[in-house]
Parts: C-alpha cells; structure tokens; sequence
C-alpha cells in the first residue's frame, strides 16, 4: 500500500501544479479520466525525459546495475554532467544532484536549475538519473551511493578534488543525498569492481526541504508493526546519523 502522504491530493497536489499553460490544459484533460498521481508521474516523467537527452549519460555499472528491470520503463541509472568545467585546469569541487518526486518521479525545477547555479558558483555539477518505485528504496539508496563512488572514482577524469564531494538534494532527493551521510561504506577493499574500492560517503550533505524520515508515515491500518518501523528506519536519516 502507499504510504499516507502519498495518497494524500491536498498535500501532494503541488506536484502536478504545470509551470505553463500547456500543461495546464494537459493535465485538466488527463485528470478527468484518470487518478491525478498518474498524470503528475507521466507529466513529470516525460519533463524528465527530455532534460536528460539533452546531456550524455555516464552509467553507474558498466554492464546494468543490480536488480534493474527493463519492464519497469526506465532507464539505467546514470550520471549526466552540467555541463563539463573546461576552462580552469585546476580541479574543482563537485555537486551530486538529487532531485525530488516522492519516489514516483523526479522533478526538473529540482535539478536543471540548481545545477546550473552550482555550475556557475565553479562547481562540477552532476544530475543523478536514479530508480524511482516500484523498484525499493534500496534500490534507490544504492544508486545513490555508486554515484558518489563514481564521482570519486573518475575524479581526475572530470577535474574534480576526490574530497570535495557534495551530495545536494530537495524533498526526497533529500533523503537520497542523506544516504551518502548515513549509509556509505569506505570501500570494499576486495571487490573485483575497482569503483566499489572507494569510499561511498559524501564530503557534504545540501539539504533543500528534505525529507529525513518515513518512520512516522502510515500506509495503513496495521501499518505501524515493529517489522514494518524497522524497515522504515533503515532508509531514515534521523536514526542513522
């Protein structure tokens, strides 16, 4: 089942909010016949869509990443770079992007821009494509990790500081920056993947409105067992700092 908050139109209905007015007359038509998360999660999606192919996808894992579906209609998570800081020789800092949507989506107003004022500020800036439901939240954590992981890997390849990796994120994008604080490894000294040697845990953490638990959330009646808050708890910055 959903968890409450997102079931609830009064809360989440800023999602589908267009930003011009052909969207507004798309969603008003869509919303008609079919359930308004649905319409959000397509607007937003195909929104989405066209932003990334405007930039070159850089793929967390070489050959898929674990667990990956084809039928669930995305793409392999992927870091998109804003654009290449190719002026200064010197390296740079860099910017770990999330962007929001609960978890159904992710929203461009919470990634193009803030990457390009980071890119401006002299920041390497990237956008991380990461897997939204019905894959799990360990899915989505995990992507979130590899891309650090990456960032630090090919450091000198994007003229970056391989300590001055920060992950930024707004809503839940929040909550999946937070995973680089609170969920990361120092690197798997044995791994046969090189990339899986370095550390995972972000240098700094920006959060924009962020989203730190799902302990409180209730997806139902019964909802609130012990196995049930345990599971929460692992994806919750607020108990794992």
């Amino acid at each position: 089942m959903e968890d409450q908050f997102m079931s609830d139109k009064s809360f989440l209905d800023w999602i589908i909010k267009p930003h011009v007015s052909a969207d507004q007359a798309e969603a008003e038509a869509l919303d008609s016949t079919r359930n308004w998360i649905e319409v959000a999660k397509e607007v937003r999606t195909k929104e989405w869509a066209e932003m990334l192919d405007s930039m070159e996808p850089n793929y967390l894992w070489e050959n898929g990443a674990p667990n990956f579906d084809p039928s669930y209609g995305q793409r392999q998570p992927a870091l998109y770079v804003y654009p290449e800081q190719n002026k200064d020789p010197q390296p740079r800092g860099a910017i770990i992007i999330s962007a929001g949507g609960g978890y159904m989506f992710k929203s461009v107003w919470e990634a193009e821009p803030m990457a390009r004022r980071f890119y401006e500020a002299g920041f390497q800036t990237f956008i991380i494509d990461y897997r939204v439901q019905p894959y799990t939240m360990e899915d989505s954590k995990n992507d979130m990790l590899r891309a650090v992981k990456y960032v630090r890997y090919y450091a000198e390849k994007f003229n970056i500081k391989p300590d001055k990796i920060a992950a930024l994120g707004g809503s839940a994008g929040g909550m999946q920056s937070s995973f680089a604080a609170t969920s990361f490894d120092y690197g798997i000294a044995d791994s046969d993947d090189p990339i899986e040697r370095v550390s995972s845990r972000a240098d700094a953490i920006i959060y924009n409105y962020a989203a730190f638990s799902r302990v409180g959330l209730v997806a139902g009646a019964g909802t609130f067992s012990f196995e049930a808050q345990q599971e929460r708890a692992k994806y919750s910055a607020d108990v794992n700092l």
